[in-house]
């Protein structure tokens, strides 16, 4: 999950750079066309201090969770 949430996405990410890219030099070349770009979010994945913040609350939940079933 780790790896899914920064890598892959960010990757998904440059890809949607590139066609947005591809996007607006069609544009440029049909001008009098129907084409109308619509840009795609480039901003896909999270940031390395998220991952690790949703790491470290995730440790410290599944830590009170275990020992909230133990002392029971």
């Amino acid at each position: 999950v780790i790896h899914d949430s920064m890598g892959i996405r960010r990757e998904a990410g440059k890809q949607a750079e590139v066609i947005n890219e591809w996007s607006r030099i069609l544009s440029d070349i049909h001008r009098e066309g129907q084409f109308t770009p619509e840009n795609l979010k480039t901003m896909l994945g999270h940031s390395f201090s998220q991952v690790l913040g949703g790491t470290i609350l995730g440790l410290i939940v599944g830590l009170l969770i275990t020992n909230s079933i133990s002392g029971l």
